[in-house]
């Protein structure tokens, strides 16, 4: 590279040589023209090295080589060649980088996006955009792109079909990837990347971070983000192994040598807990000074850079790394590369002056996907080096040191970096623009947030934040979102930034006036700036309470700032009413006592700012804290700062904008409380369940073994004990004993110690009793089987014929263990319930002749039979088993049932011969001796009757959803279910995946606990219909409703997390299936969280 010397005669001669010797990287030729090249390298030196690993699973290099030329084959197979682009819809795993080398070994370039994040319309937008023809992906995702040609890769990487002969040749021209990044028409922009630009990075010093054969990198960041490139091709190329960071993202710290992050991930670790760590290089954002200084006292090798997409990842370094006390800078060109400080005419500027970064050489893409002019703007012919390579204009104000580093200025244009990710505000304003309603926009990065700006005043939030979400990922989504009554101009006509950024920002005075004569009307704010005036009404979180002279004893003198208003606003996020200002409110100091009232905000606590719920719950009311600061300086003005929660001129929504789990895959989970082996044997292998079941055995052990060091017992007590723990067996499984003991430990008040509460909501777990019980009465039956057996041949006590019955009810029971067995009962539930119903009454009339042959046996001389049952035991216990078991055959009736169709997936049967209560479940029927169902009941406060949710998980279901029923057999009385529990707890986060919610939801309609629902289901009002999922919000705003077809398949531990922080929750109960009940429940114990849900062991 040689710079032609009338390009850049408008510099002195000093300048002219620093121009050079700056703005060149050294001359390097890479080892390989190719990524996939490089790889074939290392797996041909290292074939039985570990190339990844993850979620302890591993593979070798020629495993990943293999893995990827099956892909290669099958993409061949299917058509793509070389120049063609490839959906890669994938999450981190070991498949999503032998997709990336699969679909390069065929020549092609793959487009990355993670399948649990990127959204339909963004999918749908970037298809046809890159010529998409093939998609590769997990099979999770593969319905998200119905109409598209799909390879799985769980069906190919595997499958030695494709394991054929296969051509890698490539060129370094050829294009390796196509990363997309917000656009300025609200739509994401392709940016195609060469083989030579990426080769330059990862194969040459510094851009390599150190990475070498037997080094572990960390894979820590989203496949879609142009830096996971860095990590996992860089690794698998440099002969490292890479480490695929799962929910433990500690674990993959604390085994790696080298990160590639951006400093917002690396803050979260101090690097003297990670010793291990050698090797860190950073990018995306500015790095802090006192970050890099951290690193290098930990001795960590850290190297500093920077570059947008376009130009490779990153194209400048800092050549050595960071020493404690360096000044920040983004360092050099890196090899092959180039980087030149320019005016606005690019024409070169002297050194040290600021200007425009452009960026060139080696590291500079293609340009844009189908969007030449935009291509033509931003990539020009190098003017210098004339030797028709590009330079990028990177949109970054930078200017050189004496020392040849580069420091970073900020961004020339709206680009902007939000986690990492480049954001165009540009693009932003166009989808706020796209909402109905909305004529103007405006998206500005205020501090940390974005922040969207509407008009007019009408606009609807919602509607404008699910118009944003349609195109822009969830990190280029505003986080605060501001009404205008008027958008404030220029001279020039544009709209005025400072304006609206002094609203949330600038430091104004605030006059709030009231007449003592006037009837009360809302105070008005007036903004000045230098240019505009903007009034607004401020408005208050409403105290409904006289005495609100207590304010009072909180004045001062003060001048209002909007950001602290609007923070305020943030934390309060209460309904709002207007502040009506009186004299009442204002009363002389002494007249009014001292109060204070606590806040949402010192209590950890969030209030629904929801515009459906006018009023606060009574027992929330007394937590709002008005944050007003205000002194009466004369009877007829007041100097106040008040919090901004609403306006009829200028109207700031009380919400964070976006969606809940916006951002939540980037939150850190808080570490668990014990060692691993410790809290599984905790919260698994000793879970209550087993616990409860292991008393009652060890119970029934001890006296056994007890009564064999004593020399046994009589085989008639052993026949009452055996009688007994079947009889407590039963019992555990009645309804109405079910019933008691849920409402005995749902008695204790909220006001107890969370210990206890916790203690008591695990009451469902009573049927370690029963199956502590039952399996007793199993070995009691056997001991009592040979000592019966053994009067028989010794001609005394027991009779043949008691004999012969104890062997039959013993087979009897041993078959219904069997068949009770939780993982043997869940792949055959329909012999379960039939052995446990046909073979449990043949059992009980057995015991019946067991219980009088027995007493027969071994009565007394001269006593009759009936006087010896009376005095028996084992006859009443037998006659209350019998009872128990024949009450609910009692109330056996066919019931009316009026069904809605919901959907294919499900339907709503509604009943009226019961109102049951909040927590309770009915069984129903269509042929009783044959098979049962349970299912939640749903009922409304105020209204008779109930119904149920049934969704298709099966063939019962499949057929009722597709031939309503009419009528249907019930039994019993309703039951009491895990929910039962709700009531304990003061705030709790409810978990309901798909028609989970049907348990739920009249806890939700009743209102007694303060609880935040999360419900994951595809599109819930196609599914589940608009009446419950209208009635669901009604009774809880908050409610956070993830569309899992829109949105994938989300982290539920991550997200219950995120809630329970945010909504200060005691505890959290789930309605899901097994796995996912499991999986929260043990997230969320394992870190001190109570939690609750159904268990399978009983």
């Amino acid at each position: 590279m040689q710079i032609t010397p009338q390009s850049i005669a408008n510099l002195s001669p000093e300048d002219q040589a620093k121009f050079i010797s700056f703005g060149l990287g050294s001359t390097y030729t890479p080892p390989f023209q190719t990524i996939h090249e490089a790889f074939e390298h290392q797996a041909a030196q290292r074939p039985s090295a570990v190339a990844i690993e993850h979620d302890g699973k591993t593979v070798t290099y020629f495993e990943l080589k293999q893995m990827s030329d099956r892909l290669a084959v099958a993409l061949k197979q299917q058509g793509v060649k070389s120049g063609d682009r490839v959906l890669l819809l994938v999450q981190r795993s070991i498949s999503m980088v032998a997709g990336m080398l699969g679909i390069l070994k065929a020549g092609a370039a793959y487009v990355p996006q993670d399948g649990g994040i990127v959204t339909d319309s963004t999918l749908a937008h970037i298809i046809p955009d890159a010529g998409v023809q093939t998609v590769v992906c997990l099979r999770k995702f593969a319905a998200r792109v119905p109409n598209a040609r799909i390879l799985v890769l769980e069906d190919v990487i595997g499958n030695d079909d494709y394991l054929k002969s296969l051509n890698i040749a490539g060129k370094s021209s050829d294009s390796v990837y196509a990363i997309y990044t917000s656009g300025t028409t609200g739509k994401p922009k392709g940016v195609d990347v060469t083989h030579l630009s990426v080769v330059n990075l990862l194969l040459t010093d510094p851009g390599r971070v150190g990475m070498r054969p037997g080094r572990r990198v960390a894979q820590l960041l989203n496949v879609a983000f142009d830096m996971a490139q860095w990590e996992c091709l860089g690794s698998v190329a440099n002969g490292c192994t890479l480490c695929i960071r799962g929910s433990d993202w500690k674990g993959v710290m604390s085994s790696v040598d080298i990160v590639i992050a951006t400093p917002s991930v690396m803050q979260l670790y101090d690097p003297a807990d990670y010793p291990n760590i050698k090797y860190v290089a950073t990018a995306g954002e500015p790095c802090p000074k006192p970050l890099a200084d951290r690193l290098a006292a930990a001795g960590v090798a850290y190297y500093n850079s920077c570059g947008p997409t376009e130009v490779t990842i990153v194209n400048t370094m800092t050549p050595l790394p960071h020493a404690v006390g360096d000044e920040m800078n983004i360092g050099k060109p890196l090899p092959n590369n180039t980087v030149y400080v320019l005016d606005e005419d690019l024409k070169p500027l002297p050194i040290g002056a600021p200007g425009i970064m452009w960026g060139g050489g080696a590291c500079a893409a293609r340009g844009y996907i189908g969007l030449p002019e935009l291509t033509a703007k931003k990539f020009k012919r190098d003017p210098f080096l004339n030797d028709g390579s590009f330079m990028f204009n990177t949109g970054d104000l930078g200017k050189w040191r004496e020392d040849g580093s580069l420091i970073h200025l900020g961004r020339a244009d709206d680009q902007v970096k939000i986690k990492g990710f480049r954001v165009e505000l540009d693009g932003v304003t166009a989808s706020l623009e796209s909402a109905d309603g909305v004529t103007t926009a405006c998206a500005l990065l205020i501090g940390k947030d974005l922040v969207g700006f509407v008009y007019p005043e009408t606009a609807d939030i919602e509607k404008v934040k699910e118009a944003c979400a349609k195109v822009q990922p969830y990190y280029a989504r505003p986080s605060r979102y501001i009404k205008l009554e008027t958008v404030p101009k220029t001279a020039n006509g544009k709209i005025d930034k400072r304006v609206l950024r002094a609203m949330v920002e600038t430091p104004v005075p605030v006059t709030v006036t009231t007449s003592s004569n006037a009837a009360p009307t809302p105070a008005t704010v007036e903004v000045q700036t230098s240019n505009s005036k903007i009034t607004f009404t401020p408005f208050v979180a409403a105290i409904n309470k006289p005495a609100q002279a207590a304010i009072a004893n909180r004045l001062s003198t003060a001048s209002a700032n909007i950001g602290n208003m609007w923070a305020q606003l943030q934390e309060n996020g209460a309904p709002v009413q207007p502040l009506q200002i009186t004299n009442e409110s204002f009363r002389p100091f002494n007249e009014a006592p001292a109060q204070t009232i606590s806040s949402p905000i010192t209590s950890g606590r969030s209030i629904s700012s929801s515009a459906s719920r006018s009023t606060l719950n009574q027992n929330e009311k007394d937590d709002i804290d008005s944050k007003s600061i205000v002194k009466k300086s004369s009877a007829d003005t007041v100097i106040a700062s008040l919090p901004v929660l609403g306006s009829a001129k200028t109207d700031i929504a009380a919400e964070k904008g976006g969606n809940a789990w916006d951002g939540y895959l980037d939150d850190e989970l808080p570490e668990k409380m014990e060692p691993k082996y410790v809290r599984n044997l905790r919260h698994i292998v000793f879970s209550l369940y087993r616990r409860l079941f292991g008393v009652v055995f060890i119970v029934n052990m001890s006296i056994f073994i007890h009564a064999l060091v004593e020399g046994g017992l009589p085989a008639n007590k052993i026949g009452t004990i055996v009688v007994g723990n079947i009889c407590a067996a039963v019992l555990m499984r009645q309804d109405y004993v079910l019933n008691l003991i849920f409402n005995i430990a749902c008695a204790v008040p909220r006001s107890w110690p969370l210990a206890i509460r916790r203690i008591a909501g695990r009451v469902y777990h009573h049927g370690g009793a029963h199956s502590g019980s039952g399996i007793s009465a199993i070995v009691w039956l056997i001991y009592f089987t040979v000592e019966a057996t053994r009067d028989v041949v010794r001609h005394r006590g027991a009779s043949i014929p008691t004999v012969v019955i104890t062997y039959l009810v013993l087979s009897l029971l041993l078959t219904m263990i069997w068949f009770a067995y939780p993982k043997r009962r869940s792949t055959a539930h329909d012999n379960f319930e039939r052995t446990h119903r046909f073979f449990g009454w043949a059992a009980t009339a057995l015991v019946w002749a067991l219980v009088i042959l027995l007493t027969n046996d071994y009565k007394g001389p001269g006593i009759s039979l009936a006087r010896a049952l009376r005095t028996n035991a084992s006859f009443w216990m037998i006659c209350v088993i019998t009872l128990a078991i024949m009450s609910s055959w009692l109330r056996l009736r066919k019931v009316n049932v009026r069904s809605v169709v919901l959907s294919n997936h499900a339907i709503r049967l509604y009943f009226d011969y019961t109102t049951p209560k909040t927590g309770h479940f009915v069984r129903v029927s269509k042929s009783p001796l044959m098979e049962w169902h349970s299912f939640a009941t749903i009922q409304e406060p105020d209204t008779p009757g109930f119904s149920l949710v049934v969704s298709r998980a099966g063939d019962w279901t499949g057929h009722t959803i597709e031939n309503p029923p009419t009528q249907l057999w019930v039994r019993g009385v309703p039951t009491y279910g895990v929910l039962r529990i709700v009531p304990l707890f003061r705030r709790l986060v409810i978990v309901a995946t798909g028609s989970g919610i049907g348990p739920c939801a009249p806890a939700i309609f009743e209102k007694r606990t303060n609880m935040r629902l999360l419900w994951t289901s595809p599109d819930v009002r196609k599914t589940f219909g608009n009446e419950l999922v209208d009635k669901l919000l009604d009774a809880s705003p908050d409610a956070v409703i993830y569309d899992t077809r829109k949105n994938g398949k989300p982290d539920m531990v991550k997200l219950t997390l995120r809630l329970v922080r945010e909504f200060d929750a005691e505890a959290v109960a789930i309605i899901s299936n097994q796995k996912l009940t499991e999986k929260v429940v043990y997230g969320m114990m394992s870190r001190g969280i109570p939690a609750f849900g159904a268990i399978w062991d009983s």
